[in-house]
This record gives C-alpha cells, sequence and structure tokens, in this order.
C-alpha cells in the first residue's frame, strides 16, 4: 500500500478566456516508478471530465524511493471539482481533494491580482487543515506514521534511534566483560614475561641427571668386551663372580639331582613321555602320584598299592562327569575278566585331573594288560575314551 500522501495545490495559471483556468495539481510520497493514474470529476457538474488516466502524469523523484506526481487540467471558475489519484497496480484511491474556493480566484484574476488574504485562504498554509483531515481520517490501504517516513525510521523498534542504542550498550557491556576476563588471565602472567629463568633451570637440572648417567653407563666400556657379533663380560667385571660352575637345571643330566626334595630329584624321577603342568605342582598333585599319557608302558609290582594319577588336560571338562579305569589282558576280553574295573575320582574337574588307587588284591595277578581311561556323563552315556596305555604287573621278589 501506499504510504503517506501529501496533495499541494501549486498554483493556478489564469488563461486568456473568461471564467477558465489551468490547475496543475499533485500528489507527493509516493512509491517511485509507479503506474499513477488521476481522475477529475466537476462536482458542480455532476459529470467526470478526465476518466481515470495515466496520460499527462509527469514524476519526479524527491528521494528514499519516494516521487511527486504531477497533473495538468482545465477547469472552469466557480465550480467545484473532486480530484482523485490512484496507482493502477493497487486501484484502490488512495489520495483526493476537492476543489471549491475557485469563484474568488477568477475574480482576483481579472480585477488585476489576488490579495494576500485570498493567497492565504486559498494557499498549501490555509489548507493544511484540510490536508491534516485528509492524513487523520486514513484513506483505505494507509497505515500512519508510514515507515518510509523518518520518524517512522528513527522511532521503529527493530531498528530505530532506541533500538540501535540498545544493541550499542549490550556489545558495549560485552566487551567490557570480555576485557574482564582477558585481564584476569594477564594477570596471572609474570612481570616480566621474557624471564627464561624457570626453563633454565629445569634444564640444568635435566643435563646434571644427563651427566650422572653419563657416569654410571661409562663404566660399562670397561666391563664389557665385543665377542664377534655380540658382546660379553670381560675377566675383570666376572672376577668376583662365583668361582665354581653352576647348573642348568634343563642341560644337565638328571643324574646331577641327587639331593631328597629338590626340583631335579623330582624331574628325575618322572618316567620318559610324562608331562606336567605347573598346576600340578602348585596343588600338590605330584607327590604320591605318577602322571601316564598314551602308549606308554607303566611296570608295577604284584601286590602292591598303586596310587595312579591321570592328568587329562582342561580339554576334558570333568564337571557333572564319571570317569573309569579298566585293565583286562586284551582289549577284546569281556569287562567280568578285567583285574579292576572301577570308578576313579575327580581330583580338579576344570583342569582334568582324576585319580584312582588299586589294591593290593587288583594287583595280584601278574601279567600285561590293556588299561583305560573312559569318561562318560553322570547318567553313564555318552562313552568317550580320553588314555590307553599298557600296564605290566612284574612278580615281586618277596612273596
Amino acid at each position: 500500500m501506499f504510504k503517506k500522501i501529501t496533495i499541494i495545490f501549486l498554483m493556478m495559471l489564469i488563461s486568456a478566456t473568461a471564467y477558465a483556468y489551468t490547475s496543475v495539481r499533485f500528489v507527493c510520497n509516493m512509491p517511485s516508478s509507479s503506474s499513477v493514474q488521476v481522475r477529475v470529476y466537476d462536482v458542480t457538474a455532476a459529470s467526470e471530465i478526465v476518466a481515470w488516466t495515466a496520460t499527462g502524469v509527469s514524476e519526479r523523484s524527491v528521494g528514499l524511493s519516494k516521487s511527486c506526481y504531477y497533473y495538468t487540467s482545465t477547469l472552469t471558475a466557480g465550480n467545484a471539482y473532486q480530484i482523485d489519484w490512484r496507482d493502477s497496480g493497487t486501484p484502490t484511491k488512495v489520495a483526493s481533494e476537492t476543489l471549491s474556493n475557485t469563484d474568488s480566484w477568477m475574480d482576483a484574476a481579472l480585477s488585476g491580482r489576488p490579495t494576500l488574504a485570498q493567497i492565504e485562504a486559498t494557499t498549501v498554509l490555509a489548507k493544511q487543515a484540510k490536508l491534516d483531515t485528509l492524513h487523520d481520517t486514513r484513506i483505505p490501504g494507509v497505515v500512519q506514521p508510514q515507515t518510509g517516513d523518518s520518524y517512522a525510521i528513527v522511532s521503529n523498534v527493530t531498528y530505530g534511534n532506541a533500538a540501535l542504542k540498545s544493541q550499542i550498550d549490550d556489545v558495549h557491556d560485552d566487551i567490557q566483560n570480555e576485557t574482564a576476563a582477558i585481564k584476569a588471565k594477564t594477570n596471572n602472567l609474570p612481570s616480566d614475561p621474557a624471564d627464561q629463568s624457570l626453563i633454565i633451570a629445569a634444564t640444568d637440572a635435566i643435563k646434571s641427571d644427563s651427566a650422572a648417567i653419563k657416569t654410571s653407563t661409562d663404566h660399562l666400556t670397561t666391563a664389557m668386551e665385543l665377542d664377534g657379533a655380540v658382546y660379553r663380560f670381560t675377566t675383570n667385571a666376572l672376577e668376583q663372580g662365583p668361582s665354581s660352575g653352576g647348573l642348568d637345571l634343563w642341560l644337565s643330566s638328571s643324574s646331577s639331582y641327587t639331593v631328597p626334595g629338590t626340583m631335579g630329584a623330582i624331574v628325575a624321577g618322572i618316567p620318559s613321555g610324562v608331562y606336567i603342568i605347573p598346576s600340578q605342582v602348585s596343588a600338590g598333585v605330584i607327590p604320591g602320584y605318577i602322571t601316564y599319557i598314551d602308549s606308554e608302558l607303566v611296570t608295577i609290582y604284584r601286590g602292591d598299592t598303586i596310587d595312579f594319577a591321570f592328568n587329562l588336560g582342561t580339554g576334558w571338562n570333568l564337571t557333572n562327569k564319571k570317569v573309569y579305569f579298566i585293565a583286562k589282558s586284551s582289549k577284546s576280553a569281556l569287562n567280568s575278566t578285567a583285574i579292576v574295573n572301577r570308578e576313579c575320582s575327580i581330583v580338579d574337574a576344570v583342569n582334568g585331573l582324576t585319580a584312582i588307587t588299586l589294591t593290593s588284591a587288583e594287583t595280584a595277578t601278574g601279567g600285561t594288560y590293556y588299561a583305560e581311561i573312559e569318561v562318560r556323563n553322570t547318567d553313564d552315556t555318552a562313552p568317550k575314551t580320553a588314555r590307553q596305555f599298557k600296564l605290566k604287573v612284574d612278580p615281586d621278589v618277596r612273596q
């Protein structure tokens, strides 16, 4: 819609013909480059002498995208006229003016010139009250004050003077707050930021420590010598070492392990092909027991009571299982002919360790037997062979 519209009766040019005059009418504060139209209606004659037209309407820009539009019309003295303006793009009438005091102008013109009183009575100053009334009535589609006016701009709540001041105050407060925060940090800086004393002290300490380390490592050059592609201790470095040679547990002959209860004696007593694990040693399983693996020939003596321990390994979890031991003269012989056929005790279910003690009655008959360890569920289902070996019962000397 249009902004504030100002209509001014600029001048009247008296024509040479009696009771006819040429009047220049204009309207201002309309948007620039608009298709402005004018209509002239003779109220006295009740006729439209100029229909809505843009022909003859000229434009002059006044800045801020606003223009004044001019139209020249010949009017009859003594008649009243209604001058209307509109933008053809918005065909609602946006400004209007009524002319009703044209007789006094003509009388003054015929007598020579209008008096000052006549000019004041009919000029823009005298018509101001009428124009104010026109603005106050607020022609449909016109909002006052207009946002294009200076007063409306400086008073706008978003970008007017008060709004700008509020924003400037906010920026000022933010700068003050940030400055205070920066100052709080810079206050902690040393009075001489270029002072390197702390760094120098730290590097001196590092240099001192490095020197002490070097003093110790320098001794290695006299304690070691090159031996082909590797280094070895010098004779002087070893002169305070033990005078006797050391004993390698794993490389020396087992005949060297003669002290009862020592690891060497234990290792020497394990039959060939038998393996043990650290948990068996730490759990005290080895004392009094012998562990056996597949195909091993185990010799015992007739009438002896023998403790057997079988390490099946962690792959044989004996939780909720039964373990049976059987020994008979041949694999195809009936179980009823076996010298022993009964359940073992489980020593360590998770690690698969089981044991059985053969009685003197079960070892009373000499010979070679096929022995087997079998694992079953607690309901004796799903039998699985875990170990097989030969058990030889030799005659004893003392009957």
